[in-house]
């Protein structure tokens, strides 16, 4: 009996770090980037928020600021480009999950 409840109390301790976590992560995310960039992303007007992210590089450089931090959510493979992205803004690029 001891032994399971040390279980179920361990599950409930990691849920809440996680959850806690999770929501931590999330704000500062959205603290320190401007625009966001996601492969299920779309290109559509008024994308790059965290909630709807732009679909390509390419529309985040044009719809990013003078120094604008762009975020890209590299969950899995690769961004590739059909043609160069050239911009004279100063911008910087961050890795998201990976």
């Amino acid at each position: 009996m001891q032994h399971a409840l040390c279980h179920y109390f361990f599950a409930i301790v990691f849920v809440a770090v996680v959850a806690a976590v999770a929501s931590t992560s999330k704000a500062s995310i959205s603290e320190n980037c401007n625009l966001f960039v996601a492969h299920n992303g779309s290109d559509q007007n008024g994308c790059g928020t965290v909630e709807t992210p732009c679909g390509t590089l390419a529309q985040a450089v044009a719809a990013a600021k003078e120094g604008a931090v762009i975020c890209v959510w590299a969950f899995e493979g690769a961004y590739e480009l059909e043609s160069a992205i050239v911009t004279n803004k100063s911008l910087h690029f961050q890795s998201l999950n990976g």
